[in-house]
C-alpha cells in the first residue's frame, strides 16, 4: 500500500510518494528519500549494474558505485547494490511526478497571490502552460495535446 502523505523535497518541489513510479518507490525504500531524490536529479536514466560478486570488479563499476555512494550515502549505496545483486537497475526519470509537484506548487503560489508573469519566470513555463495548469488537476497528461494545423487525415 502506498502512503499518500509521504513527501520529499526535490529542489523546492514537494514530491508525493503516490506520484512516483514503482521503480522510484523501490529506490526510496533502498536508499531513503534524500538519496533517491538526489539520484533521480543527478542520474536520470543511468543504468546501475550490480554483479553477484560485488561492485568492485572494474574501474568503471567502482566509479559508478562511488557516484551512487556520494549521492545516496555509503549505507544507501550498499543497500541498493545488495537489492539488485546480479541485475540491473535503471534510475527512473520521474518526469510525471516532478510535473505534478510543479503543477501543485504553481497552483499553491497562484492561490497565495503570485501573478502569472512571476510564475512563468519562477518555473520556466509559458503563460499558456500556467493557465492550463491552473485550470487542470494534478495529472500532467490531462493537459490538452497540441494539434497540428491539418487536423486528422485518416
Amino acid at each position: 500500500m502506498v502512503k499518500h502523505s509521504a513527501t520529499a523535497v526535490a529542489g523546492e518541489l514537494a514530491v508525493c510518494e503516490m506520484d512516483l513510479p514503482p521503480s522510484a518507490r523501490d529506490l526510496v525504500r533502498w536508499v531513503g528519500w534524500q538519496g533517491a531524490i538526489s539520484m533521480i536529479r543527478e542520474m536520470p536514466g543511468a543504468r546501475i549494474y550490480s554483479p553477484k560478486r560485488g561492485p568492485q570488479h572494474s574501474q568503471k563499476a567502482d566509479a559508478r558505485y562511488a557516484r551512487v555512494a556520494e549521492l545516496a550515502g555509503e549505507h544507501g549505496a550498499a543497500a541498493l547494490y545488495r537489492a539488485i545483486a546480479g541485475g540491473i537497475f535503471e534510475v527512473p526519470r520521474c518526469a510525471a511526478a516532478m510535473a505534478r509537484a510543479r503543477n501543485r506548487d504553481i497552483r499553491r503560489a497562484f492561490d497565495a497571490g503570485v501573478n502569472v508573469e512571476e510564475l512563468c519566470y519562477r518555473y520556466g513555463v509559458s503563460r499558456r502552460s500556467v493557465y492550463y495548469i491552473l485550470k487542470g488537476g494534478d495529472d500532467p497528461e490531462a493537459m490538452p495535446l497540441r494539434q497540428s494545423g491539418q487536423g486528422v487525415l485518416f
